[in-house]
């Protein structure tokens, strides 16, 4: 009976929070407060929309927050969160909405120094042999992984570990996996700091680019990511959320 009691109202305070955020929003004209949640990877992704619906909307109060898929998923079942900047890898619950907002392809991140093939504009497979390599684990919140074993399913087999070990095991030699990291900052700082090269959307760059990190395309490996935009269809949203809901209308059709 406690739990029932504790779900029901739950669900009853966030219908309540979402109500008074609108009443709110009425009040205030074009005041109210969006609440965005993001995972880094997709920071420079969400900043172009944000720039857009700031121009038109400058007196719209933005939160916004990083985090991990699972946290933020949470949260905006919650109602402390509208939407969400995630990739289309990340799970889903029940009772949301997403669309895709293009496609970011999987590439080798790197310095000048570690340039496994500095006079080419893609990188062949054969030339990552003894290129040291800081690659997220397997298990990564961001499900950068997921993309690599679904290519490789596609391509009929499953790999054990992640592509791109499997991909140089067929070619004949081991990659040489110096360092497994958590998250994205940290393999990038990593990279940064000279202990590999790492594997990662191209966007991702465009985060800190006083970095001096680049990308490159691995010749016949194609991996595409895919930053999309949660919200959930069981929450009333204020007029400023459905505003910036409304600049989607134009994007790719709703999954």
């Amino acid at each position: 009976a406690g739990r029932s009691l504790y779900r029901q109202s739950q669900n009853l305070f966030q219908d309540m929070r979402m109500i008074v955020d609108s009443v709110r929003d009425i009040n205030a004209g074009m005041r109210g407060l969006l609440k965005i949640g993001m995972i880094y990877s997709n920071i420079s992704i969400a900043l172009q929309y944000l720039k857009e619906f700031r121009a038109q909307y400058p007196q719209v109060e933005l939160y916004v927050r990083l985090g991990s898929p699972g946290d933020l998923l949470e949260d905006l079942n919650k109602g402390d969160l509208h939407l969400l900047f995630l990739r289309s890898s990340s799970e889903r619950g029940s009772g949301l909405h997403e669309r895709i907002l293009g496609e970011d392809p999987l590439e080798l991140v790197m310095i000048r120094e570690l340039d496994p093939a500095p006079d080419q504009a893609s990188v062949p497979l054969e030339a990552l042999k003894g290129v040291p390599m800081c690659l997220l684990r397997s298990d990564d919140l961001w499900g950068y992984s997921n993309y690599l074993i679904k290519e490789c399913q596609r391509q009929g087999f499953t790999p054990n570990t992640t592509f791109l070990k499997n991909e140089c095991q067929r070619a004949g030699f081991s990659l040489e996996v110096v360092c497994q990291c958590y998250d994205t900052p940290m393999a990038m700082q990593l990279v940064q700091a000279g202990f590999g090269v790492s594997y990662l959307p191209r966007s991702i760059v465009e985060t800190q680019p006083h970095l001096g990190l680049y990308t490159k395309p691995i010749q016949g490996i194609s991996v595409l990511s895919y930053p999309t935009l949660v919200w959930s269809s069981n929450l009333y949203y204020a007029s400023c959320v459905k505003r910036f809901l409304a600049m989607f209308e134009g994007e790719d059709a709703e999954k």
